[in-house]
Order: C-alpha cells, then sequence, then structure tokens
C-alpha cells in the first residue's frame, strides 16, 4: 500500500514537473523572439534616423538651391530692367 501510494505520488509530482519544463522551454523561447523583436525595432529606428538624417539634408540642400535660383532670377531681372533702361535713354 505504501508502494502504491508513493507511486501515485510520485506520478502526480511529474506532472506539475512536466508542466514547468513545457513553460522553461516557452519562457526561453518567448524571450528568444522578444530579444529579435527588440533587435529589429533597433535596426529600424537607425534607419528611420538615418533616412530622415538624409531628408533633412537633402531637404536643407534643395532650400538653399532655390533661394540661390531665386535671387537669380531677381539679379537677371535687375539687370534686364538697367538695360532697358540705358536703351530707352540712348
Amino acid at each position: 500500500m505504501i508502494e502504491e501510494d508513493s507511486a501515485f505520488a510520485n506520478e502526480e509530482n511529474d506532472l506539475p514537473r512536466e508542466a514547468n519544463e513545457m513553460l522553461i522551454t516557452d519562457n526561453a523561447e518567448l524571450e528568444e523572439k522578444l530579444a529579435n523583436a527588440e533587435r529589429r525595432i533597433a535596426h529600424l529606428e537607425a534607419e528611420l534616423a538615418r533616412r530622415t538624417n538624409f531628408w533633412r539634408a537633402a531637404e536643407t540642400e534643395l532650400t538653399e538651391k532655390i533661394t540661390e535660383n531665386d535671387d537669380l532670377h531677381e539679379l537677371r531681372a535687375a539687370k534686364s530692367g538697367a538695360a532697358s533702361k540705358e536703351q530707352t535713354s540712348s
């Protein structure tokens, strides 16, 4: 009878041990998935920052070129106006 009780108790103890082992395995898999997701997020954030910096620099350069172009148009217009005045006064 004691042996039967002991065998029953051992079987009953085995169930939580097996469940615990499964949970440990599941937990390890979830930790690995989380670490992979965190690495992907860090990579994507770095890529976003790199691309944002690139586009900001391009936008700044484009704004400078537009300003230069506007200045050139104003100079040409002023030069053209001055040339027209000289021709009419001659």
